[in-house]
C-alpha cells in the first residue's frame, strides 16, 4: 500500500479515512492509483495539499516501484548438494554448468538492446516489440531448470543457490516488463530491478569460478 508520511496517515486517521480493502482482482498500480486517490481527496477536502505533501506521495510512488518482491524464491532444499569437495567433484560441476550456460549466457546485450530498440522518440515504450524478450526469458528459465539438475559441492550449494535466485530475478523481471501497459508499476520496478539482478549473476559466477580454483589448483 501507498506509504504515506505519518503525518498524512495521522491526517486520514483524524478524517476517518480507512484504506480500500485490496482487491486481488486489481494489478498493482490500479491498487495503488486507488488508494492514491482516496488519500488526495481527504487532503485536498482538508486543504492539507501543499509542496511538502506532494513530494511525500511523489517519494511513495518512487516507492512503490523499487519495492516489489521476487515472487519465487528457490531455497537449498531445491538444490542436489555433494558432501564431496574434491577436484573431481569441482571439475564435474564446472562441466554440468558450463553444458547449461552454453550458448544460453549471458543474455545483457540482447535484453538492453531490445529496451533500447522499445524506446520510441517521446520518450515512450512501444509494448509490441517487447515480446522480444520472450525467447530470451524462455532460455533464463532453461537454464534455471539445468542448474537445478546438476550436482553441488558443498562448497558451492549458497553460491549456486544464489546463483538461480538472481537468474530467477531476471526471469521475473524479463514478465514484467512486458506489463508496461496494464501495470506500469510493476513493469517500471522490473526495469529499476533488472540492471542489480544481472550484476549479480555475473558476481556470483566470478565467485564461483574462485571457489572452484581455490581447491582444483
Amino acid at each position: 500500500r501507498i506509504k504515506d508520511s505519518v503525518a498524512i496517515e495521522k491526517l486520514k486517521a483524524e478524517k476517518g479515512v480507512t484504506t480500500p480493502q485490496t482487491d486481488t482482482n486489481l494489478t498493482k498500480t490500479e491498487q495503488f492509483a486507488r488508494e492514491l486517490i482516496s488519500t488526495v481527496a481527504i487532503l485536498n477536502q482538508s486543504g492539507e495539499i501543499d509542496q511538502n505533501t506532494i513530494n511525500t506521495l511523489s517519494t511513495s510512488l518512487s516507492q512503490e516501484i523499487e519495492n516489489s518482491n521476487q515472487n519465487k524464491v528457490y531455497n537449498i532444499l531445491d538444490l542436489k548438494i555433494l558432501e564431496e569437495n574434491t577436484t573431481k567433484t569441482m571439475q564435474n560441476y564446472n562441466k554440468d554448468a558450463g553444458a547449461v550456460l552454453y550458448k544460453k549466457y549471458p543474455v545483457n546485450i540482447k535484453i538492453l538492446t531490445i529496451l533500447e530498440e522499445s524506446l520510441t522518440a517521446e520518450g515512450d515504450i512501444n509494448a509490441n516489440n517487447l515480446s522480444k524478450l520472450d525467447p530470451i526469458n524462455k532460455q533464463v528459465q532453461e537454464i534455471i531448470a539445468g542448474l537445478l539438475k546438476i550436482q553441488v559441492p558443498s562448497k558451492l550449494a549458497d553460491l549456486h543457490l544464489n546463483f538461480i535466485n538472481a537468474f530467477q530475478g531476471v526471469s521475473e523481471n524479463l514478465t514484467n516488463i512486458k506489463e508496461i501497459e496494464t501495470d506500469p508499476i510493476v513493469a517500471m520496478g522490473a526495469i529499476s530491478k533488472y540492471p542489480d539482478n544481472n550484476e549479480q549473476v555475473e558476481l556470483l559466477l566470478q565467485e564461483i569460478a574462485k571457489t572452484i580454483n581455490t581447491i582444483v589448483n
